[in-house]
């Protein structure tokens, strides 16, 4: 089995990257977003985040093979990881707070 592991180790690190759909992927150990690489089978693919903003990122590595993948799912990922931090209190603030007319300007 150790075997297999070194073989795969960074094979894939060069290759072009591949479109996925996270959603479609299979998920390791009950994980919501670690899913088995599509690429090497074997490997894991995290969901890779900004360290400095914590924000979901739209691309990935496996960590065994190296492969690259784009989500093309990734807006439905991030709106659905926003959608399951809004609390129906969290909610209830927002809907509280005064909105003014954006004039396009920062």
């Amino acid at each position: 089995m150790g075997t297999d592991f070194e073989n795969l180790s960074g094979i894939n690190i060069d290759k072009p990257p591949i479109h996925v759909r996270h959603a479609d992927l299979e998920r390791q150990d009950n994980s919501s977003f670690r899913s088995d690489c599509p690429a090497c089978k074997v490997g894991s693919i995290p969901v890779r985040r900004n360290m400095e903003t914590m924000e979901i990122e739209p691309i990935d590595n496996c960590l065994l093979c190296g492969q690259m993948v784009i989500y093309d799912d990734f807006i439905e990922v991030a709106n659905k990881k926003i959608a399951e931090r809004l609390t129906p209190d969290l909610m209830e603030k927002l809907r509280k707070l005064p909105l003014e007319p954006w004039n396009g300007e920062d």
